[in-house]
């Protein structure tokens, strides 16, 4: 099985070109479906829309005297079989992002899975299913390679379903990883905050004698959390286990080097570790210090404490010797939710009129945008950057307006409206189209009615931006905006108009039997619609023709068959 060095953390839209920093190394099958970025609109309700949905329709089947029940069957069927290319497990996460308790049954026939991404879907729809959204322990302890068990454990304090007592269950197990011990530690620490850390005495030294046999693991990752945590709790720095990180990052090649540098940094934002506050800035200091690893000390420094973060971050922006890296910190300031102090982008400005600077106008941009936010005049500052139609600009636009009154937030994304128009979307990358759909989505959710107005008033002759109204109106993922895009759908081209419907049926109390028909068409896959979306419409079509329990009895039979089946267990399919 492949792997893949990270769990998404601390989003940014500076950080690297997917928005995310390194934490831990575990199989990217599971993390990559978990991933939090801007996306298609259609990623609201949990399946990845392809970007050229606006382009040539896919080819699919034409229906004659099928039946549409036996048909969705089969694509519900398809969800408990695996893959290697991990199909079944984005069907299943389509599954999951439905919330329906009608599926527990599936979850927890999935859990006695052989193949440990099944069974880790079934603990984490079970986990979704709970009025907590926690995993249970017993549950994960089902998982019997120790490799896999420690993806899933990582997967689970990165989505926020391991409580402290869930962790310290967990903990109790004596066949548990370093990295296992390191990350759940760590969870508790965060969970418990500074309060209870100043408070409790006796929980400190407990989590301490956890920790320090971890400062002689082999792994710097592992040292770097345990050392973080230690200081957090309170152990000096001298007995924190700096000493031996520091020879353990230095023993390493300089590409590795800066990678656990950024891991670490990636960390220390993810469990709130104020410990490891110095750590970083000395980092800052090291001269050969990457840009990726530069951003993400900066970005978890402005987390941990804002006025040493900010500190740190004007520092980077004047020693810089890179308009780039001078961007991306722009962006990377612009994106984070923390108090500013005034005049925050003058180290932007400064930089921008330096006589060797680029002829590029965005520093000053972003500038401004950053000062917006503390001045109020966000409203004006932010869609002007927008309207720049520089990408990572307008992502980290979508972070920072998560920060302004509902008035700015329309007005700031109603800008983005404006690139979609003929004149300048037939320039746009597919990349910024879908950062314009999601912010019209954010849009719908606020106002729908400003979003169906936007649609109304639209030329009947551009189909192109019907569509993309439509769609941002299915993905705001609420039902108000799913109604508003089910009300105008027929103008839309197929692939939108069978999207709208299997949003719609996710909310509406009941169906016509012609869109109810319909829905059973795109279930059996009669529509362009990939598979995780082709999954939600067979479980929605059998709950609009009353036939869950039908649809459940077939999953669980299938899912007993690969159970049984003797093509091979988890330890054969990890190797694949």
């Amino acid at each position: 099985m492949g792997r893949i060095r990270s769990v998404a953390v601390a989003p940014s839209p500076a950080t690297d070109p997917s928005f995310h920093v390194p934490l831990l190394k575990v199989p990217h099958i599971v993390t990559r479906t978990f991933r939090a970025a801007p996306a298609a609109a259609a990623l609201a309700f949990g399946l990845v829309v392809a970007p050229t949905f606006w382009s040539a329709s896919l080819a699919h089947a034409q229906y004659e005297k099928v039946d549409s029940w036996t048909e969705s069957v089969k694509t519900l069927e398809r969800t408990t079989r695996y893959n290697r290319d991990g199909t079944h497990h984005a069907m299943l996460t389509a599954l999951r992002k439905l919330k329906d308790p009608n599926l527990k049954p599936l979850f927890q026939a999935l859990v006695q899975s052989e193949h440990w991404s099944m069974q880790i879907n079934g603990i984490f729809g079970l986990a979704e299913l709970d009025a907590k959204t926690l995993i249970d322990p017993f549950l994960l302890s089902q998982i019997s390679n120790v490799d896999d068990r420690s993806a899933a454990i990582a997967a689970a304090v990165q989505l926020g379903m391991v409580d402290r007592p869930q962790a310290e269950t967990i903990l109790a197990w004596t066949d548990l990883t370093p990295r296992d011990i390191a990350i759940l530690v760590a969870e508790t620490v965060h969970r418990r905050g500074a309060a209870d850390i100043e408070a409790s005495k006796e929980a400190n030294a407990g989590a301490v004698s956890v920790l320090t046999p971890l400062l002689t693991a082999t792994s710097p990752d592992v040292v770097g959390i345990a050392a973080f945590a230690l200081s957090t709790l309170g152990v000096p720095a001298a007995d924190a286990g700096y000493g031996g990180l520091a020879k353990q990052l230095q023993a390493l090649p300089l590409r590795d080097r800066n990678a656990t540098i950024a891991t670490l940094a990636g960390a220390a934002t993810t469990f709130r570790l104020t410990g490891a506050i110095d750590f970083l800035e000395e980092q800052l200091e090291t001269t050969t210090l990457s840009p990726e690893a530069r951003l993400a000390c900066v970005d978890s420094l402005l987390r941990l404490s804002p006025e040493r973060g900010y500190t740190a971050w004007a520092q980077s922006v004047k020693t810089s010797p890179l308009h780039s890296l001078r961007v991306r910190l722009g962006l990377l300031l612009l994106s984070s939710d923390v108090p500013l102090p005034a005049n925050a982008g003058q180290p932007l400005r400064t930089a921008a009129a330096a006589a060797d600077a680029p002829d590029d106008p965005i520093l000053s941009m972003l500038a401004s945008a950053i000062d917006s936010l503390s001045v109020g005049t966000a409203a004006t500052e932010l869609p002007a950057l927008v309207a720049t139609g520089h990408v990572p600009s307008m992502s980290a636009v979508l972070l920072a307006a998560k920060r302004l009154d509902t008035d700015s937030q329309r007005a700031t994304y109603a800008a983005f409206f404006e690139l979609l128009k003929p004149e300048s979307r037939d320039r746009m990358s597919a990349a910024a189209i879908d950062v314009c759909l999601d912010a019209i989505s954010r849009l719908a959710q606020l106002d729908v009615a400003a979003v169906a107005k936007m649609f109304d008033e639209s030329d009947p002759a551009d189909g192109t931006i019907r569509d993309l109204l439509l769609l941002a109106m299915a993905g705001a993922d609420t039902s108000d905006a799913a109604k508003a895009a089910f009300d105008r759908r027929a103008v839309a081209g197929k692939r939108t108009a069978s999207l709208v419907l299997v949003a719609y049926s996710r909310y509406a109390p009941s169906l016509s039997p012609a869109d109810a028909e319909e829905l059973g068409h795109i279930a059996a896959g009669g529509s362009p619609l990939e598979g995780p979306l082709q999954a939600q419409a067979a479980w929605l079509f059998a709950r609009h023709t009353s036939r869950e329990d039908k649809a459940i009895a077939a999953l669980l039979a299938a899912a007993a068959t690969r159970s049984e089946s003797p093509t091979g267990g988890a330890d054969a399919n990890r190797r694949e």
